[in-house]
């Protein structure tokens, strides 16, 4: 059954995985639903898998980075059911295209004072614009922070090490500077639900909904608040018709 719940621990490369967040399980879970609705995984072998992720890519339903989430969450639902005689090493993996980008790509002065101080409306927006354009964060760290892992005293911040996704980072516990997103962040903590130690730092906004500040905020809710901050800055209908790209990984490249 693709819809119950796998634990805690799986297995990587012989070797059981640290615990994962409720996030991340509810991910793979949400992912072996969808798929399980088009195709019998208790049944299928290697082979139907990759034919059907490879349908996927080509008919352009998924993006190849999309895929490789799906083949992934695959490979530790096989490796955990050996029962099922499906060895995981032999599910593909679709790599994505390499991201290009050159110096026609960056935002010149004018159009960071647009993206981080005059389209911002709210200051959770602010913060998260600010923190994107200026430390160099990408979406699952600064999803991942929490208002622990941020030091306005001295102006630094730390990555969340005990997160997800973040294992490959240089040097994780080096303090990193805040440069100009500090400003920022002090202003939202000024009106973040719960600043306890342990929240996180970037939630849902207040006014707006019911607010987990134990639960991180989606990478499409990032998303989206990039998306709209273009919108208003640069006076376009979507964020897709700018001429330079401002989605979370290409903010990066600009501080």
């Amino acid at each position: 059954d693709a819809t119950v719940q796998l634990p805690h621990n799986l297995y990587e490369n012989g070797r059981k995985t640290s615990y994962k967040e409720a996030g991340t399980r509810r991910a793979w879970l949400q992912r072996l639903k969808y798929i399980g609705k088009e195709l019998p995984l208790t049944e299928a072998d290697a082979a139907d898998i990759n034919a059907y992720t490879t349908e996927k890519v080509k008919s352009d339903a998924w993006a190849k980075k999309t895929a490789k989430t799906y083949e992934e969450t695959l490979k530790k639902f096989y490796r955990y059911h050996a029962e099922l005689d499906v060895d995981p090493t032999a599910i593909a993996t679709h790599e994505p295209d390499r991201v290009t980008w050159d110096e026609r790509d960056m935002l010149d002065g004018e159009e960071r004072h647009a993206l981080t101080v005059e389209a911002p409306s709210h200051p959770r927006d602010e913060a998260i614009v600010n923190l994107l354009m200026y430390t160099g964060m990408r979406n699952t760290a600064l999803r991942m922070c929490r208002v622990k892992d941020i030091d306005l005293e001295d102006s630094e911040y730390y990555f969340n090490t005990e997160a997800d996704g973040l294992k490959g980072i240089h040097k994780p516990r080096q303090p990193r500077p805040l440069l100009h997103a500090e400003g920022a962040v002090r202003e939202w903590l000024q009106y973040h639900p719960n600043p306890e130690p342990d929240a996180y730092l970037i939630t849902s906004k207040p006014a707006y909904s019911k607010v987990d500040e134990f639960e991180p905020v989606s990478d499409k809710s990032i998303q989206y608040v990039m998306r709209e901050l273009t919108k208003e800055a640069f006076d376009v209908d979507k964020a897709s018709t700018f001429e330079k790209p401002t989605h979370p990984h290409m903010l990066r490249h600009n501080f």
